[in-house]
């Protein structure tokens, strides 16, 4: 004679059981939840628990990040038979979005940088161009021709950190000198 197969569920574990074995933590991951504040504990009382993010921390100390949604197991009458909690693990999606607003960030130093680089080399321009126009009104045997000699090369010299802003701006690779 066939017998009926049920599917094993395994023994329920005790909350003391449970609290041994998983190490949760709020979502700053410093501040140990305790038993009662677990989410599948929560459900057993009752409570519907939607997209909580808690912290499990590994054997080996490593922390991934986990949604969990739990609802109490009850009869028609509201009698609490049990409950359920689902634990999704969005470690790598919080991975991503880090890893994308640092691309934002930088992003958008990229912008200053390339807006400052335009500003300075303008600056850069005027200052350049007036020494220049000065240099050929002054004549050699002048005083003033000496000072307008230091800071025109000076002028010409810093016109290398736009191009340097501008390089960073568009992402190219800079050859510090």
């Amino acid at each position: 004679a066939a017998r009926e197969q049920r599917p094993h569920c395994g023994r329920h574990l005790t909350r003391e059981e449970w609290s041994a074995q998983a190490e949760l933590y709020h979502s700053d991951a410093k501040t140990p939840m305790q038993p009662d504040e677990f989410p599948l504990f929560r459900a057993l009382k009752g409570e519907i628990i939607r997209d909580h993010e808690v912290m499990i921390r590994s054997p080996a100390g490593e922390f991934r990040t986990h949604l969990v949604s739990g609802r109490p197991i009850q009869t028609g009458n509201g009698q609490n038979l049990g409950a359920v909690a689902a634990y999704y693990d969005i470690t790598d999606k919080r991975k991503l979005e880090t890893q994308l607003q640092q691309s934002q960030r930088m992003e958008a130093i990229g912008v200053l940088a390339g807006g400052v680089a335009h500003d300075f080399n303008n600056l850069l321009t005027v200052i350049l161009g007036y020494s220049e126009m000065l240099l050929q009104i002054i004549p050699i045997e002048n005083a003033h021709r000496d000072l307008v000699l230091q800071f025109h090369p000076a002028g010409e010299k810093g016109s290398s950190l736009p191009r340097q802003l501008l390089a960073f701006s568009r992402r190219q690779v800079l050859t510090p000198q």
